[in-house]
């Protein structure tokens, strides 16, 4: 599939700084400005298959707009409690832009009492959560740091093969789409 990355995080735009380490990367993360997102957004959607939209971590403008033109909002959750709170406000975003949304466990450190509390609500969430959840690695800041997509920087890491089937539940997710609008 070809996939862009678009950073709509004109603070902190770390998947532009990531994407300009690597020479390889630059042609597909571009830099977009909130106020010709659609227009920016539209037109990529003719050269690419799936538009991942980076946001600020906060429910600015820019959230509200790639939330508007998703077809699928992703919500990453940390295991602490500021991103435990920060769950319901993100998920009434989306509901609010009338899209659908799955929920992501990040970050997870196996057996510590935040990451099975997270767990446990993201389990609560019947078909709201994806089954897979991405564990806490130095690889990502390693990768991160040499400009590099996890699965060239750590390929068939435990990480990587997370990443991968996350990448398999969201084509899985619009397949499933696909078939229930042609059905």
């Amino acid at each position: 599939n070809r996939v862009a990355i678009c950073d709509m995080d004109k603070d902190k735009p770390d998947a532009w700084s990531w994407a300009v380490k690597n020479k390889s990367m630059q042609n597909l993360v571009f830099q977009v400005d909130e106020k010709k997102a659609r227009d920016q957004i539209n037109q990529l959607k003719t050269q690419y298959d799936y538009i991942v939209i980076d946001t600020p971590p906060n429910f600015q403008t820019a959230a509200l707009k790639a939330a508007l033109l998703a077809d699928l909002v992703i919500i990453p959750t940390a295991p602490s409690g500021m991103d435990l709170s920060g769950l319901m406000e993100a998920k009434d975003l989306a509901i609010t832009a009338g899209r659908p949304f799955k929920l992501l466990a990040n970050r997870i450190i196996k057996n510590t009492t935040m990451s099975r509390s997270l767990l446990s609500v993201l389990g609560e969430e019947q078909g709201q959560s994806f089954k897979v959840n991405i564990t806490q690695s130095v690889k990502f800041v390693e990768s991160e740091a040499e400009g590099l997509y996890i699965g060239e920087y750590a390929p068939n890491s435990i990480l990587h093969k997370q990443v991968k089937r996350l990448g398999k539940e969201i084509v899985s997710f619009f397949e499933h789409a696909t078939e229930a609008c042609t059905a």
